[in-house]
C-alpha cells in the first residue's frame, strides 16, 4: 500500500515537469500563433461592423415602423371609441325608430280614421248637396250675388236640431263717382232717359253706397217638398242724393221644389218672369243697359221641366198689374200673364219670353175709362267665348206694343206703356224696341274688362209732346281687379245719349271708382 503511494509520489514531479515543458514551448510559439489569430480575427471584425451599421439601420426602421403602429393604434382606438358612440347613438336610434314606427302607426290608424271621416263627410255632403239641387235655382237666381251654390261651400249653415239651411249674403259697395255733365242721377243709376235735354254741362262728384246688398236664404226640406226663402234689401229707396239713402225692400218669396215631380213654385215679390236673371253683364252701374227687361212686382209662378235631362224648364206666372200710362190715370185690370222657356246647356245658356197685359186708363178730364190688349217678346242668353277659359258674351232683344213698364230706362221715365188720348177718350199703347250686348274678358285670373252696348227706341204718337222720349244709346266699359276672392277693385266709364221727339239730344259722361265686398 505505501509502495503504491510511494510510486504515485513520484509520478507527480514528472507529470508537472512534463506540463512546465509544454507550457513554455507554447509560450515560445505565442507571438507567431497571436500574429496568426491577430490576421483571421481582422476581417470578422469590419464585417462585424458592417453588421451593426445594418442592424442599427433595421433597428431604426423597426423604431420608426413601431411609431406608426402606435400611431395606427392611436387611431384604432379613437376609432373604436367613435365605433362605440356609433354603436351607442345606433342603440338609441333604434330606440326612436321602434318608438317612432309605433307613433307612426298610432298615426297611420288615426289618418285611416280621419280619412274615414272625411269620406263619411263628404257622403253626407254630397247626399245633402244632391237633395238641393235643382235646376229651378237658375230661374230665381239674383244679378250680382255670387252666393249661388248649394254646398257648405256656399256659404249654407245647417241649423242645429232643425231640417233647416240658413245663408247670409250680399255685398257692400262704395261708388265714387263724378258727372261730367248732369246726368240726371246722382247716384248709382245711370238712366239714359233721364238725361237733361239739351245737355246741362253742370258736374258733380258724390260719393254712395247706397247700391250696398243684404241677402237671407232658408231652406227646409218638408214631407211635402222642398221650401226656400229669400229675401233682398239695399238702401237705394231715397232721392237723388246720398244723404237721402233710405231702406229699400227688394224682393221677398217663398219658393218651393217637388211637390210634384219635376215642378216647382214662387209666391211673393220677385224679379218679374219677363227678364232673364242669368243675362246680367258684371258692371257696377246699378241701372245696367237701357234697354235691359228689369222690375220686381209681386208674382205666383209655377215651373217644370221639359226634358229628361233637365235642361229645359218652362214657366207660366201671373205677376202684378200696373198701367203706366200719359195724360191718364193708370188702373189695375187683369193680371199680367208670362210665359218663358230656359235652356240651360254646355255650349251656353238661353232664354225666350212673351208678355200679354190689359192696359186700362182713365182720362184726365174726368173722361171715361178705357183698355187695350199689349204684348211683348224678350229673347236673350249668356254664350261662352270658345277658345278662351272665362270670356263670355251675353245679349238681350225684347220689344211689345204696351210693355214699356217692363223696360229699366223706360220704367224711370214713366207713362211709357200707352198714352191716353183725352179728345178720342181712347188708351193708345206705344210700340217700343229694344236690344243690348256685352263682352267680358279675362286678362287674368284676377283681372277682366266687360264692355256694354245698348240702343232703346220708341214709336211716338202725334199726341205726345215734342219734349217726349224718343231713344236712347248706352255704353259702358270697365276693368275689374280683384286681388282677393271677396274684393273687387274697379274704374268704369259710362257715356250716354237720351233723344225727345223733337229730335233734340243731351250727352252725359260719367267716371265711376267701385269697391265692393262679397259676404261670403
Amino acid at each position: 500500500m505505501m509502495e503504491e503511494f510511494t510510486k504515485k509520489i513520484l509520478h507527480v514531479p514528472c507529470v508537472l515537469a512534463t506540463f512546465c515543458a509544454i507550457v513554455f514551448v507554447s509560450f515560445l510559439d505565442f507571438p507567431a500563433q497571436a500574429q496568426q489569430l491577430a490576421q483571421q480575427t481582422l476581417p470578422s471584425l469590419e464585417s462585424l461592423e458592417n453588421e451593426r451599421e445594418k442592424l442599427a439601420e433595421k433597428i431604426k426602421r423597426v423604431e420608426a415602423i413601431l411609431q406608426e403602429l402606435k400611431a395606427e393604434q392611436t387611431k384604432i382606438k379613437s376609432l373604436e371609441a367613435m365605433l362605440q358612440e356609433l354603436k351607442a347613438e345606433q342603440a338609441k336610434f333604434a330606440e326612436r325608430l321602434d318608438r317612432g314606427e309605433s307613433k307612426q302607426e298610432k298615426f297611420s290608424e288615426r289618418l285611416d280614421r280621419g280619412k274615414l271621416a272625411v269620406e263619411t263627410l263628404k257622403v253626407e255632403q254630397e247626399k245633402h248637396r244632391s237633395k238641393w239641387k235643382t235646376g229651378f235655382d237658375k230661374i230665381r237666381r239674383v244679378p250680382r250675388n255670387r252666393l249661388k251654390g248649394i254646398g257648405a261651400e256656399h256659404g249654407w249653415i245647417s241649423v242645429p236640431g232643425k231640417n233647416t239651411d240658413i245663408r247670409i249674403g250680399g255685398f257692400l259697395q262704395l261708388n265714387v263717382i263724378h258727372d261730367f255733365q248732369n246726368s240726371g242721377s246722382d247716384f248709382g243709376d245711370f238712366v239714359t232717359s233721364r238725361i237733361p235735354v239739351p245737355t246741362d254741362g253742370t258736374s258733380n262728384t258724390e260719393f254712395d253706397v247706397r247700391t250696398s246688398r243684404m241677402i237671407f236664404e232658408t231652406r227646409t226640406a218638408t214631407s211635402l217638398g222642398k221650401f226656400s226663402t229669400f229675401l233682398s234689401t239695399d238702401w237705394a229707396g231715397g232721392g237723388d242724393k246720398s244723404s237721402a239713402a233710405d231702406f229699400r225692400l227688394r224682393q221677398i218669396y217663398l219658393s218651393g221644389v217637388g211637390i210634384l215631380t219635376g215642378t216647382a213654385f214662387t209666391v211673393g215679390r220677385a224679379n218679374t218672369t219677363f227678364m232673364d236673371n242669368q243675362a246680367w253683364p258684371e258692371i257696377f252701374d246699378l241701372e245696367g243697359p237701357a234697354s235691359l227687361s228689369f222690375i220686381w212686382q209681386g208674382m205666383v209662378r209655377a215651373s217644370w221641366e221639359l226634358d229628361k235631362a233637365k235642361q229645359w224648364i218652362a214657366s207660366f206666372a201671373l205677376e202684378q198689374p200696373e198701367s203706366d200710362v200719359t195724360n191718364g190715370n193708370g188702373k189695375e185690370a187683369w193680371p199680367d200673364a208670362v210665359l218663358r222657356v230656359d235652356g240651360n246647356h254646355d255650349w251656353g245658356h238661353l232664354t225666350a219670353a212673351v208678355l200679354g197685359r190689359q192696359l186700362k186708363a182713365a182720362g184726365t178730364t174726368g173722361g171715361s175709362t178705357d183698355t187695350a190688349a199689349a204684348l211683348g217678346v224678350l229673347f236673350s242668353g249668356k254664350l261662352p267665348v270658345p277658345g278662351t277659359t272665362a270670356d263670355n258674351i251675353i245679349f238681350q232683344v225684347q220689344g211689345g206694343k204696351g210693355s214699356g213698364r217692363y223696360i229699366e230706362d223706360l220704367s224711370f221715365e214713366g207713362g211709357q206703356d200707352g198714352v191716353y188720348d183725352n179728345t178720342m177718350e181712347k188708351l193708345r199703347p206705344l210700340k217700343q224696341f229694344g236690344g243690348w250686348a256685352s263682352y267680358q274678358h279675362w286678362w287674368t285670373d284676377k283681372l277682366r274688362s266687360t264692355v256694354v252696348g245698348s240702343y232703346q227706341r220708341m214709336d211716338n204718337l202725334n199726341i205726345q209732346s215734342p219734349d217726349s222720349f224718343k231713344s236712347s244709346i248706352y255704353a259702358n266699359g270697365n276693368l275689374i281687379f280683384s286681388p282677393l276672392k271677396p274684393l273687387d277693385i274697379g274704374i268704369e266709364y259710362i257715356w250716354g245719349l237720351g233723344k225727345n221727339k223733337n229730335g233734340q239730344t243731351g250727352r252725359a259722361n260719367r267716371l265711376m271708382f267701385s269697391m265692393k265686398w262679397h259676404l261670403h
